[in-house]
Order: structure tokens, then C-alpha cells, then sequence
């Protein structure tokens, strides 16, 4: 959240397009992962995206998903929290 509220302060309170960079600064993340790892554990994707809410993060990837331009799969077991992407 900090890399927020620095990108409005530089954007003139202009908090809206900063949070659309960001979003946008996420999902290339998510489609560079995508091309190199075959899964990934969702503390792994949580770790690499300390500057954003994991829930925004996760509205993201649905997004993407919906739109096609990426494949998931969310495989929930009890000590392995998967994503393969």
C-alpha cells in the first residue's frame, strides 16, 4: 500500500490511474509467470505482490481469466495451495 499512496502523490492526487498502473503492473507479472512457471504456490504469487491487497490480486487473475488472456488452476489441498498457471 505504500507504493500506492507514492504513485498518487506523484500523479497529483490522481489516485484512480495509479491503481489502474498497478492493476495493469499485476497482470504482465501474472503473464510473465504464466510463461515460465508451470505452477506456483499462492504465497509465492502473495510475496511477490506485497504492494497490493491479495484479494485485488485475486480480482485480477479472475479477470484475466475471464477475458482469456490467461489459464488457472486453483488446486486448494490443506498444505499445498497451488496455482497452476
Amino acid at each position: 500500500m505504500r507504493l500506492v499512496g507514492r504513485l498518487a502523490q506523484h500523479s497529483h492526487g490522481c489516485v484512480c490511474c495509479s491503481f489502474v498502473v498497478i492493476q495493469i503492473s499485476v497482470l504482465r507479472l501474472l503473464k510473465q509467470l504464466s510463461e515460465v512457471y508451470s505452477s506456483m504456490k499462492i504465497s509465492a504469487l502473495e510475496a511477490l505482490v506485497p504492494f497490493m491487497p491479495f484479494s485485488e490480486v485475486e480480482a485480477v487473475l479472475v479477470d484475466a481469466v475471464k477475458c482469456d488472456y490467461l489459464q488457472v488452476c486453483v488446486i486448494n489441498a490443506v498444505h499445498d495451495n497451488l496455482a497452476a498457471l
